[in-house]
Order: structure tokens, then C-alpha cells, then sequence
């Protein structure tokens, strides 16, 4: 379950997103009854970026590919 945006504050979502989820993720926030109005969201990624407790850029790549991938899937819907 996707909690229901601050009204007047800048909200994230957190908690195991990593590249194998992060569509499904943007998609729940995305079609969420309350957001009717696609106010902005961060998404916090703090360990699913991480490998053995390092950094790793190419999840990190692989998240913006994700993303990507999300976002141009979503707007070739809408056509």
C-alpha cells in the first residue's frame, strides 16, 4: 500500500526499491486513488543501490534505465 501524499510538504517513498522493483513502485505511486492532482515524489534508494553494503553505480544505471523504460511505456499509453 501506497500512503497518501503530504499535502503541504515535499513527500518520498522508501523501503526496498532496487532496479527489480522500481517500476512496479512508480506505477503504485503513479495510479494511486489520492493522486489525482501528480504532485511530485522522490524516491529514496539508499540500499537498493547498494552491493555488499558498497555503492555500485550500475545499479544505479540500471535504475534510470528502469525509469526511463517506466516512463516512455507510460506516455506511448496515452497516445
Amino acid at each position: 500500500v501506497i500512503p497518501a501524499m503530504e499535502e503541504f510538504f515535499f513527500t518520498g517513498y522508501a523501503g526496498g526499491i532496487n532496479p527489480s522493483n522500481v517500476a512496479e513502485i512508480l506505477n503504485k505511486i503513479e495510479t494511486s486513488s489520492w493522486n489525482t492532482d501528480n504532485r511530485p515524489y522522490y524516491i529514496d534508494m539508499e540500499s537498493g543501490v547498494r552491493k555488499k553494503d558498497w555503492f555500485d553505480m550500475r545499479l544505479c544505471e540500471q535504475i534510470i534505465k528502469n525509469i526511463d523504460t517506466y516512463f516512455k511505456d507510460k506516455s506511448m499509453e496515452q497516445l
